[in-house]
């Protein structure tokens, strides 16, 4: 699982970052609803990381009439859809901003 995320450029502080961060988004933090905030994770290698590593309720099969089961009838639409991809792409963004930043920063110094 640690070889997967290595070759898929996923160190795990980008992962917990990308699962606080999504958490956010629909208003739960994960650390204070660990029972209540499920993530909705795949590939299954990465939700049993992500479960194992931060002790949330991670659901990996992308099934709606599964979901519906777990998050009841109408909720599932607030479930969180994070995949490795979208992990990337938000990890990617993120980077690209703070180098942003950091650019705009050195200019006001210069």
């Amino acid at each position: 699982e640690i070889q997967y995320l290595q070759e898929h450029d996923l160190s795990l502080k980008r992962v917990k970052n990308a699962v606080q961060t999504t958490s956010k988004m629909v208003g739960k933090s994960i650390q204070a609803h660990r029972q209540s905030a499920f993530l909705y994770v795949r590939p299954k290698i990465l939700a049993n990381h992500i479960r194992a590593q931060y002790n949330v309720s991670v659901v990996d099969n992308v099934n709606r009439q599964e979901r519906e089961m777990v998050f009841g009838r109408n909720q599932h639409r607030r479930s969180l859809a994070l995949d490795a991809k979208r992990i990337k792409e938000y990890c990617f963004e993120k980077e690209k901003e703070k180098i942003r930043v950091s650019q705009i920063v050195t200019d006001q110094i210069r």
